[in-house]
């Protein structure tokens, strides 16, 4: 199970701030049905269970991780119970990792960067 502290700083897409709420993953190394988990969400009067189709994604969307437009929590307030693996589970994926050099590699390329220093005040131009 993990669970991150409030999520006190979420904004809707209008702007006004949303009202503070928590994010639970529950992860059980055998099958459990929705009842079993709704029911434990009705015990903690949370709405109801959504099914997730990554466990990766859902532990990197309790920081927003993958969402740089929202507000980035602090992965080091994740909570976790049962031994979970939360460093091997917020890490890159090897095609995360290939993707990250193959967008460098062009940056590189379309802005004819022969020399580090012409890469950082490129990037600098760039960004800021």
């Amino acid at each position: 199970m993990h669970q991150i502290p409030l999520h006190d700083k979420d904004v809707n897409p209008d702007g006004e701030k949303k009202k503070a709420h928590y994010h639970l993953v529950l992860n059980y190394k055998g099958n459990k049905s929705f009842e079993q988990i709704d029911e434990i969400a009705r015990s903690l009067r949370a709405p109801a269970p959504q099914r997730i189709s990554s466990l990766t994604g859902a532990v990197r969307y309790l920081t927003h991780m993958d969402n740089p437009e929202k507000y980035q929590y602090d992965s080091s307030n994740i909570q976790t119970f049962g031994g979970f693996d939360l460093e091997n589970c917020l890490a890159l994926s090897t095609g995360d990792k290939r993707q990250a050099l193959r967008d460098m590699l062009a940056f590189i390329s379309e802005n004819n960067i022969l020399h580090l220093k012409d890469g950082k005040s490129t990037l600098f131009r760039t960004v800021c």
